[in-house]
């Protein structure tokens, strides 16, 4: 068989999510709001998980293994599935959130153009080539449920972010807020809370699979809260100015000890790989916390890779290979990265770095306990363990049976 039945499944997934959607309460009472010009960022999410679940139920009702040629899910097949229909989702909810963006501003009287956010192209080549790499379609089919209704939820907080960063540029301070949903789990509520942009925790929009989290953000009548009194203040220029001193004051404050941390940073990176300045260091730190938090795991990771006995050699190819997976917005271990020469050793079925990346970016399959996500692939014989609190791969290995103790993403909310 060949890939012609692309086409007829193509049709019936999108005729499924347009009946269905049509027929929507959900969609319906999202809608009404929009018109009343009621809508907030809480129903905009709630809009994008109904428009995620509808999708998940028609393809999974749709593509099944008995309708695939040999039961596989192969490449060209998932690309040309999955990129219209997620695309489509995206504009959907894109479209919807944006409207919901403007109709903020309008009341807050910020005469400011909205900003919409580009479709996520990585995120959807990563379901794609997870979706793919497996003989038998019914190992993967899972990535046809949650992860399609995360990807839809994900362009929620995309347009929150876009537009938070856009009205800081302006002179603005957003307010943004995570609140968690029903029994939500240890990491989530490590990140619920009121934060004053830009300052807001690393993994802020992350979500794992069923998060149900919800990013709220209103700019308000050009009047921000501040988190400790639950006060509003106005964001005028006095205010604006007072903030921008208060800044300084801190710096200023930490001078000393930003000092002996600039200069640790300096020694264990080098000179051509640390801010070029302590005043760059202290405007990083205090103003760009991803940058920031990527400088010290950088730091925090070369360190520890100076103390290894290793040759020269291999230690170049470790951080090539860190380099690598940053570029990826992947945080990995010494431990881990070092695995990755020795994986092809053996009579292993061979794989690429280029793979493992792609395999994290689908998603973990597993977890164990309440401190790791688990990414299984076992026709691969590929083990990858991720700290849930720290996002950090932790170690790779070869295994062909899953591990006493790991439990299926997919049912673990059951």
């Amino acid at each position: 068989m060949n890939d012609d039945v692309l086409p007829g499944l193509l049709k019936e997934v999108q005729a499924k999510f347009e009946a269905e959607f049509g027929k929507s309460k959900v969609v319906e009472d999202t809608f009404k709001k929009l018109k009343a010009k009621k809508a907030t960022y809480s129903t905009a999410n709630n809009f994008a998980i109904e428009v995620g679940e509808i999708l998940a139920r028609a393809l999974q009702s749709v593509v099944t293994a008995d309708r695939l040629p040999d039961g596989k899910m192969y490449y060209n097949i998932a690309k040309r599935l999955l990129e219209p229909v997620l695309g489509n989702n995206y504009k959907t909810v894109a479209d919807y959130a944006v409207k919901v963006q403007s109709d903020l501003n309008k009341k807050a009287k910020i005469g400011l153009n909205v900003k919409k956010p580009v479709l996520n192209q990585d995120r959807i080549d990563g379901l794609i080539n997870r979706l793919s790499s497996e003989d038998d379609f019914n190992k993967v089919k899972w990535i046809l449920d949650e992860p399609v209704v995360n990807f839809t939820q994900a362009v929620i907080d995309d347009t929150i972010k876009i537009n938070a960063e856009f009205q800081y540029s302006a002179g603005l301070n957003p307010t943004i807020e995570r609140r968690t949903f029903g029994q939500c789990c240890k990491w989530c509520e490590s990140l619920s809370g009121t934060y004053n942009y830009p300052h807001v925790p690393e993994d802020f929009y992350h979500r794992h699979q069923r998060c149900r989290c919800t990013i709220e953000y209103d700019p308000k009548n050009g009047k921000k809260q501040n988190s400790w009194s639950k006060k509003w203040y106005r964001s005028d220029r006095s205010e604006l100015e007072r903030r921008r001193k208060m800044n300084i004051d801190i710096r200023d404050n930490n001078r000393k000890s930003d000092i002996l941390e600039y200069r640790k940073i300096v020694d264990v990176l080098g000179v051509e790989k640390s801010p070029i300045s302590l005043a760059e260091f202290q405007d990083l730190k205090y103003n760009d916390s991803e940058r920031y938090s990527w400088l010290k795991r950088e730091e925090r990771f070369m360190k520890e890779l100076a103390v290894k006995e290793w040759s020269n050699v291999f230690k170049e190819r470790v951080i090539e290979a860190f380099n690598k997976f940053k570029k990826n917005d992947i945080s990995i271990s010494v431990h881990a990265v070092s695995r990755l020469p020795r994986l092809n050793n053996g009579k292993n079925v061979l794989i690429t770095d280029n793979e493992v990346i792609d395999f994290i970016k689908s998603g973990p399959n597993y977890v164990e306990g309440t401190n790791k996500n688990i990414y299984f692939n076992p026709e691969k014989q590929l083990a990858i363990i991720q700290n849930k609190e720290t996002n950090d791969i932790v170690s790779i290995v070869r295994r062909k049976y899953m591990k006493e103790g790991w439990s299926d993403v997919v049912r673990d909310d059951e």
